[in-house]
This record gives structure tokens, sequence and C-alpha cells, in this order.
């Protein structure tokens, strides 16, 4: 590609698609080049002339790659959602209770009754 190479399209592409899968395949390939695609997140790196089954096989693998990211990140997503709609006060228990204190140390910590952090 003229213009661009295609370490620098996969970087723009990861910023607006961050879930998007990536196979890279070239005619001028040597092995740093496919560590650095490997490394960089590429499902696959092939070399023309690209045999068929090849091909397919890693268009399936990114295609069920790129399924797993999107749901991961759907997941994610809905969670800072959730996170979100917490009170000051909610997100201090929040962050007590997810470091690993028990609600009664919670407690303790922000001067408040156990019954209150359990709700």
């Amino acid at each position: 590609m003229p213009e661009i190479d295609g370490f620098k399209l996969k970087d723009v592409l990861a910023q607006k698609v961050p879930h998007l899968s990536v196979i890279f395949i070239s005619g001028y390939a040597d092995i740093p080049m496919s560590v650095r695609a490997i490394r960089g997140g590429a499902v696959d790196f092939l070399e023309k002339p690209v045999d068929d089954k090849a091909l397919l096989d890693a268009v399936r693998r990114a295609g069920e790659r790129s399924q797993r990211l999107k749901a991961k990140q759907s997941v994610v997503e809905k969670i800072q959602q959730r996170y979100e709609l917490l009170t000051p006060r909610e997100r201090e228990v929040f962050r007590l209770v997810t470091a690993g204190l028990l609600n009664k140390q919670a407690a303790a910590e922000l001067g408040s009754s156990e019954r209150t952090i359990k709700a």
C-alpha cells in the first residue's frame, strides 16, 4: 500500500473498531515482520500466494475472535453504565468492597454500619 503500511492501518482500525480482528497478508514477509504482526494482535500472518483453506481458516478464527471481543466489550460497557448510576457514597463502598474489604471493614472505614454497607 503506497500511502500507509499494514501496521499503521491496523492501528487506525483498532482506534475506530477495537473488537476488529486482523489478518496480515504479505508478498514480502520476513520473520520479524510476522512476529510484530502477531504481537500486535493479528490473528494470523499469511504469505502470498495464500492457500484458500488457510485463508478461510484464518477468516473463521478472526470472526470468532471479533465476536468474543465485541461481547466482552458489551459487558464492560454495561458495567460502566451501571457504575455511573451509583451515588458518590455507593462508589466509595464499591471501591472498598472490590478492593477485598469485608462489609464490616468497609463500614468501619466509612464510619457506617455493616447493615448500611450491605444495602
